[in-house]
């Protein structure tokens, strides 16, 4: 028996399925044989046909469990803020102290991303007390109207927002602090219409980080990588939207082992010159919502402020849930 259990989340649905199936398949190229990697999917609604292409990546090391949490996921209210390709499924990460008692640590992972050395590595980080381990925002860094926003509404130096996509969760630490109730306090009275879950978990888990290099979270903005152990196409920065991609090589190597190669190619078309411009005013308008909301700081900073102050509404978990690990 394995006694070196790597346990990580993903979170997706139908529409995403195939960009997962990359991502397994480039964490199986690098899966230690003595290592155990217990996967997790977090869903609402995925095919019974799509969740046995999931399946197929299991391995003697490499275990993989569904995990409906659509029901429990309505605990967090309706004020949720969704835009472009999001669901809300990305919140779902948000309920894990509390669905998995029996787990103190965790790795959650994006399906956008390309691994390129092995996971466990990165789960073995020691983030100590904190509860969350992740990377600085590559992306917050290289573009001026993410930083002005971070900084302006949310009141944090923008080398000290992380990125959501790849963290390690202390899901202990979550749990003894009411990470859930907190996170539902918040959402009460914030609406975070910028980066969604990811603008939550940067407010919640303020002075309560430990970063890791920006090789474990390489975004294909700015200034290149050296030596990236994770790819994280993130924004419209990903290769079956765009062309000419950097690390897009690592993507479509991963795409042929998972077989869906053909299929993202065909579905990915032409990119025609309408095509790029519509992707690129996307990302403009990201900019110019971030610039506004930038200047609607007094809203933020205030209920911000009033979820946060929220503490007397806590209460003990006594976590009287069916454990689902």
């Amino acid at each position: 028996m394995k006694t070196n259990i790597i346990p990580i989340f993903f979170a997706t649905d139908d529409n995403y399925l195939d960009y997962l199936l990359v991502t397994l398949a480039s964490l199986k190229d690098h899966a230690n044989k003595k290592n155990q990697y217990d996967l997790y999917v977090l869903y609402d609604h995925i095919s019974l046909s799509n969740r046995k292409r999931v399946k197929a990546f299991e391995q003697d090391n490499i275990s993989i469990r569904f995990v409906n949490v659509g029901l429990r996921a309505l605990r967090l209210g309706n004020n949720l803020g969704i835009r472009d390709y999001y669901t809300k499924t990305t919140y779902f990460r948000l309920l894990l102290p509390t669905l998995f008692p029996k787990l103190d640590k965790i790795l959650y992972l994006d399906c956008d991303i390309a691994i390129l050395d092995d996971v466990a590595k990165l789960y073995a980080t020691d983030i100590g007390d904190n509860l969350i381990g992740a990377s600085p925002d590559y992306s917050v860094s290289t573009f001026d109207e993410f930083a002005m926003y971070v900084e302006n509404a949310l009141d944090l130096p923008k080398i000290r927002y992380f990125n959501a996509g790849i963290i390690i969760m202390n899901l202990k630490r979550m749990r003894e602090t009411y990470f859930e109730q907190r996170v539902i306090n918040l959402i009460k009275t914030t609406t975070f219409i910028i980066a969604q879950d990811q603008d939550i978990l940067n407010v919640i888990c303020r002075g309560q980080v430990h970063y890791f290099s920006w090789e474990w979270d390489a975004m294909p903005v700015g200034e290149p990588i050296p030596n990236p152990k994770l790819v994280h196409f993130n924004l419209i920065f990903k290769p079956w939207r765009m062309d000419g991609v950097c690390y897009e090589e690592h993507f479509w190597k991963y795409a042929k082992m998972a077989g869906v190669y053909d299929k993202i190619i065909e579905k990915k078309g032409v990119i025609t010159p309408e095509q790029n411009a519509k992707e690129w005013a996307e990302l403009n308008n990201l900019k110019k919502g971030c610039y506004m909301e930038s200047l609607n700081k007094e809203y933020y900073r205030v209920n911000i402020a009033k979820g946060l102050a929220n503490q007397e509404e806590l209460w003990p978990l006594h976590l009287k849930l069916q454990n689902i690990e």
